[in-house]
């Protein structure tokens, strides 16, 4: 059996900054941003993840978080987050699980929601009213890796 790892605390800070783009600050432009964001940004106080990019990315502006690489949805514990577009799946329905009776509602939810969106935006109030279920309730559809949302 080999020895265990040593690591000293520096050793184990400058890993996680280097891996978070938080040792240097990345160019502006999306690969920069999907990178910055592949693990999701929390962004449940709003723009708490512009904070984030503009630690990560080299000119980020106001709207840099509305950058089409870039997505915005529930993640864990439904709390809001921004992600690199190309990864709403492994971020959504990677949460899902096998239980496929665990699938039933959020399935349901999703399928009400697409037949009264029809691809139209709509506040989540407004969503929950067309749809019969309290708004905060649709959350639960976001692990389909079909609903997004917008602050």
């Amino acid at each position: 059996m080999a020895a265990p790892l040593t690591l000293t605390r520096d050793q184990i800070l400058a890993y996680r900054r280097r891996v978070q783009a938080l040792d240097r600050r990345l160019p502006a432009g999306a690969d920069s941003l999907r990178t910055a964001a592949q693990a999701g940004l929390q962004d449940s106080m709003p723009r708490a993840a512009l904070l984030s990019i503009h630690a990560r990315v080299e000119g980020t502006g106001p709207s840099t978080w509305e950058d089409p690489a870039l997505v915005q949805l529930w993640g864990p514990r439904y709390s809001a987050y921004v992600v690199a577009a190309h990864d709403i799946g492994i971020f959504t329905v990677g949460r899902l699980g096998e239980d496929p009776r665990a699938r039933v509602l959020p399935e349901q939810l999703a399928e009400r929601l697409r037949t009264v969106l029809r691809g139209r935006r709509m506040k989540d109030a407004d969503a929950g009213l067309s749809t019969g279920e309290h708004p905060n309730r649709l959350r639960y559809a976001t692990v389909t890796g079909s609903v997004l949302i917008r602050w």
